[in-house]
């Protein structure tokens, strides 16, 4: 059975490497540019702010998947606290039977507990998880466009 969880990034900093690198491996297109090397600094910064939520799926208590949120008030709207996904993954061989729906759900859940009442999130053309959260109740609302210059 897969369990979820709240946990800090200190507690899982050097566990998460393998997973991010699998991550990677499956979703960068332009690894030649997009080379793997999280700011390990910078996520202990907003985790020592509080502003950072992680929440993990665990099979027989290693890591199969995680959602990394980033909290805070949005610049146009005062009254919004969101959160804002940074990451999401579940392992493939994970994925069924709607890991990424439970695990979702139980980011969802503490996040609410804490406050939040708006969430942003992504996601890729390629592989898309559009139908995952629309089934979830998100809605798509903008694109993200990007350009190398």
């Amino acid at each position: 059975m897969i369990t979820f969880s709240v946990e800090p990034f200190s507690s899982i900093k050097d566990e998460i490497k393998g997973l991010w690198q699998k991550h990677y491996d499956e979703l960068i297109l332009d690894k030649e540019k997009f080379v793997l090397d999280p700011d390990i600094e910078q996520y202990e910064a907003i985790e020592r702010n509080k502003l950072l939520h992680i929440t993990v799926a665990r099979k027989n208590g290693i890591m199969v998947g995680y959602i990394f949120a980033i909290l805070g008030r949005h610049l146009h709207y005062k009254n919004i606290i969101f959160a804002s996904h940074d990451l999401y993954y579940v392992l493939p061989e994970f994925r069924a039977p709607r890991a990424f729906k439970r695990l979702m759900l139980a980011s969802e859940n503490s996040l609410k507990s804490k406050g939040i009442n708006y969430l942003h999130s992504r996601t890729k053309l390629r592989k898309s998880a559009l139908r995952s959260f629309e089934a979830l109740g998100w809605k798509p609302i903008e694109t993200t466009l990007t350009k190398w210059i």
